[in-house]
């Protein structure tokens, strides 16, 4: 077996060096660990365990996350920096032209990973081909999402969707989670999720199928709910076998659980902060949206949320990409081919269940969503 070199630690400790000594160049973990390589071979004295043992798949120098107690941070901490680094999950940065040639991309070695994110790495704006989550376990980071910033406290999770460009700083005393899901992946170890309506699974609707660029914040304190789940997706990570994925998926559907629950702390949260309320509020909003958007309209939602109906109107925009009539005729529209296709209610009373004005209007609208009319659809489903 092979003595590993290079450790998590290693990297961390190089880096908060290199910044020390020049402040004002962009790190990057490739070149980091390229160079503890040359100097670690320059001077013929590999890392040799304490133990004197050599890691291997069942090493017991392996870090085991089970055994890590939960309300000690700095546990944690220990335990990433003993994670062993092989060149296999090292890749160079490379462009991406569809996006931009300039940017540097960040490519996904894993299907789900998880990591402690580096002090003074990847400080320049960059690009990720995969879904990201930050989650900020002690101090603070922040956080640019194109060209946008914005600081994260202690508790605060932002998903990232695909091919924003992105850049983070924070200290050596920040203590940043970051998980990583490869689209593809994601898309299919989450049909479930998917299929479900929620402001969740909307968004990553949007990401998977349309290839809208966006992201979401939410305010999750560090209980032992959200450490139990870091905790074994750090296992899954260091100690996989052929079920690894797998149980990091569940896992990540356990963290979405906790998400969609913390909405009214979410709420609170930002609501003391300087970020706009309806921007906050969002998640609410169109949770209000899904469930009352047979009879709802712009001002009675307005009202409801005690906003300015321009106002709310051009945030909505703006978080989702889409218009408020947009929205509510997409879930008018679902709703519509639910019922089509799961039960034999008459198409007249379907369109006014849904809200539209009349069978006329809805089939239209239907024919230009669906590409078939309300009764062609019902034949090919049922």
């Amino acid at each position: 077996m092979i003595r590993p070199e290079i450790c998590i630690g290693d990297i961390r400790k190089y880096a908060i060096k290199c910044h020390q000594q020049h402040p004002d160049i962009s790190l990057d973990f490739y070149n980091i660990y390229q160079q503890l390589i040359f100097e670690k071979g320059r001077q013929n004295d590999p890392k040799v365990p304490e133990s004197g043992k050599e890691y291997g798949p069942d090493s017991a120098l392996i870090p085991d996350f089970m055994a890590w107690d939960t309300k000690d941070p700095q546990a944690l901490a220990r335990l990433i920096d003993q994670i062993p680094v092989s060149g296999a999950s090292v890749t160079p940065l490379s462009a991406m032209p569809q996006i931009d040639p300039k940017l540097p991309y960040v490519k996904a070695v894993r299907p789900f990973f998880i990591s402690r994110e580096m002090p003074y790495i990847h400080t320049s704006p960059h690009i990720d081909d995969c879904f990201v989550f930050l989650y900020v376990y002690e101090g603070s980071c922040l956080l640019e999402l194109d060209h946008t910033a914005h600081e994260m406290h202690q508790g605060e999770l932002c998903i990232i969707s695909p091919r924003v460009i992105r850049r983070h700083l924070l200290t050596e005393n920040d203590f940043v989670l970051c998980i990583m899901a490869e689209k593809q992946h994601f898309e299919n170890a989450f049909l479930t999720l998917l299929g479900k309506d929620n402001f969740l699974s909307e968004f990553f609707r949007r990401a998977l199928v349309q290839n809208e660029r966006g992201h979401m914040f939410f305010m999750i304190p560090p209980d032992t709910g959200i450490c139990q789940i870091f905790q074994r997706l750090f296992q899954e990570i260091v100690r996989p076998d052929s079920y690894s994925d797998t149980v990091f998926s569940l896992c990540l559907n356990l963290l979405f659980t906790q998400i969609i629950r913390s909405q009214e702390e979410t709420y609170r949260y930002f609501s003391r902060t300087s970020t706009p309320a309806a921007f906050v509020a969002m998640p609410y909003i169109l949770q209000y949206i899904q469930e009352n958007f047979s009879q709802l309209t712009l001002e009675a939602l307005a009202d409801h949320f005690h906003y300015d109906k321009s106002y709310l109107s051009k945030t909505i925009r703006r978080f989702t990409g889409k218009t408020y009539t947009e929205i509510v005729s997409h879930y008018k529209l679902e709703r519509a081919a639910h019922l089509l296709k799961e039960t034999d209610v008459k198409i007249s009373r379907i369109a006014y269940d849904t809200g539209f004005g009349s069978c006329d209007h809805f089939s239209r609208c239907f024919r230009k969503y669906f590409a078939a009319t309300p009764r062609e659809y019902r034949k090919k489903y049922r």
